[in-house]
């Protein structure tokens, strides 16, 4: 079994040269291949998903187990996503309290697409949730098949069953992707990847796109980094319509861009004016916290709050992580943790929940499963929250 301390053992990372893989050697013939997923220069973020493929010799005989760890338990993913299912769809199971589909705060959780995209709209409910994020196709590879026609119409009725609103659900980017990458071919498939997602979500009506900014893996400076970001941006926005796209602040770890306010700023400067206007950011606190800003108080939230405000505008904050953080403010280390179990802790989770510069947003946990009661802590967090 691959544990934990062995995978950051061997955890080689390769996003910038646009290949994802960890080779174990064994005695004889046999080696194991473990494929990740994860964004570029972040080694030590949330576990990422894990793929083990054996090889005998050399023989084609493959054996492989996926684990999506996104959803409220761990799901095995047995058909891409877009795949007809034969199953007949059941009713959700459950419904989301009156008095949460009428609320102005918005949390929920990055939900699973194993069987099609409606998996996650049933497991948002499932979990309570008005808000929820997904992918809109594998995570794990740059070649993905499309989305079928069944699919498309079975995450619309269930959304309709739902009475989620599609402005609350924030599809996430692939890892994989890299918008600023100094590799002409990385940077080709990159582009290409953002373009077939962001039309998945015309698809589905999905409104919010959130992407990492880009890393210049040590090769380009940030300004060069910066206009591919914005070209990739620009470009992308200009083939799609109704979609913002949300650039993602991050931790000023390794080569990665967007742990500074200014530098979503100057991407955003430069990205064509006919589609800036869709274009925003969505807030990461473990992210902010690492970057330096201390928001474990109601004074430190509400200074990074003057900032987005003074950098970005109010404006431009479209929807937020909530994820705790496992280690101090300004260590650069991008790991979650679960809420009121890492250093921000619940105080200012509290802070931020009762904001109303947060109404009406998407909040999103990315921490490990389950993670419904985080949802519902984070509920009874508001003032008025003998309503839910």
């Amino acid at each position: 079994m691959l544990t934990r301390a062995l995978f950051n053992r061997l955890y080689l990372h390769q996003a910038c040269a646009g290949t994802n893989a960890l080779i174990m050697p064994k005695r004889g013939v046999k080696r194991k291949t473990v494929e990740v997923e994860h964004s570029p220069d972040r080694r030590s973020e949330t576990p990422p998903v894990v793929r083990q493929t054996k090889r005998k010799s050399a023989k084609v005989v493959t054996t492989t187990t996926t684990t999506v760890t996104v959803s409220a338990t761990a799901v095995v993913e047995t058909a891409p996503l877009g795949t007809e299912v034969s199953q007949v769809t059941q009713p959700l199971a459950s419904a989301v309290s009156p008095q949460r589909l009428a609320s102005k705060k918005f949390i929920g959780g990055h939900f699973s697409i194993s069987g099609g995209p409606k998996t996650a709209v049933r497991e948002a409910v499932e979990h309570g949730a008005n808000a929820f994020a997904l992918f809109v196709r594998s995570s794990r590879t740059w070649n993905c098949p499309p989305l079928s026609p069944t699919a498309v119409a079975e995450f619309k009725e269930a959304m309709k069953e739902s009475g989620l609103q599609y402005s609350k659900i924030v599809a996430h980017g692939s890892y994989l992707i890299n918008p600023g990458s100094p590799d002409p071919a990385v940077l080709a498939k990159s582009r290409a990847g953002m373009l077939d997602e962001m039309q998945r979500c015309e698809q589905l009506g999905i409104k919010y796109y959130n992407l990492h900014p880009g890393s210049t893996c040590n090769k380009i400076s940030v300004d060069e980094c910066i206009d591919l970001i914005a070209q990739s941006v620009s470009q992308t926005l200009a083939a799609t319509k109704d979609v913002t796209l949300l650039l993602e602040n991050m931790c000023c770890q390794g080569n990665t861009l967007g742990g500074e306010l200014e530098e979503l700023a100057q991407i955003i400067s430069k990205v064509d004016d006919g589609v800036k206007d869709r274009v925003g950011i969505c807030l990461d606190t473990c992210h902010a916290f690492a970057a330096g800003n201390d928001i474990s108080t109601k004074e430190g939230w509400d200074l990074l709050m003057k900032k987005v405000e003074t950098i970005l505008g109010l404006h431009q904050l479209k929807a937020l992580h909530l994820n705790d953080s496992m280690f101090a403010a300004g260590a650069h280390r991008d790991r979650h943790e679960k809420i009121g179990k890492g250093l921000i802790g619940v105080e200012a989770f509290k802070h931020l929940i009762n904001d109303p510069r947060t109404n009406n947003l998407p909040m999103i946990l990315e921490t490990e499963p389950p993670q419904k009661p985080e949802i519902d802590l984070l509920f009874s967090l508001h003032e008025s929250a003998k309503a839910f």
